[in-house]
């Protein structure tokens, strides 16, 4: 019976020794980087340029956090706080949203980039490519 007895705790230690395991792979595996340190050049308030009446903004502030709003003309509203990460090019806003790649990071285009048929970004403004959309720098 001592021996039953002491296979069947060893059973469970195992059992937690491999979900402990499990649990921390996950855990590490999903850890984002924090924008401010490994890219600033991402701090600022973006707009989406997508030729639509409703676009999105975001804001991100130099310790991290900051706001998505979505917007129509006249008002933003749907605002939400949180803080912002990237892992593999791809910018997440609080713990798991995931807004997209980033293809484009910022920088500053030398021509005018046309939109749809109403945006353009002009000529030495900032700007980048989320998600397949075009953001300018409103603050940068």
């Amino acid at each position: 019976m001592g021996k039953r007895l002491s296979q069947s705790i060893w059973g469970y230690e195992k059992k937690l020794v491999l979900l402990l395991a499990l649990f921390f792979a996950t855990f590490f595996s999903c850890k984002k980087e924090k924008i401010t340190k490994n890219h600033p050049e991402l701090v600022g308030t973006w707009k989406e340029i997508n030729g639509l009446t409703k676009y999105a903004k975001l804001e991100i502030k130099s310790n991290g956090s900051g706001i998505l709003y979505d917007c129509y003309p006249g008002d933003c509203g749907d605002i939400q706080f949180r803080k912002w990460r990237i892992k593999n090019n791809h910018l997440y806003y609080g713990v798991s949203n995931d807004l997209g790649e980033i293809t484009k990071f910022p920088q500053i285009t030398s021509t005018d980039i046309l939109i749809g048929t109403n945006d353009t970004i002009k000529g030495g403004e900032h700007y980048m490519i989320l998600n397949h959309n075009y953001y300018v720098a409103l603050a940068h």
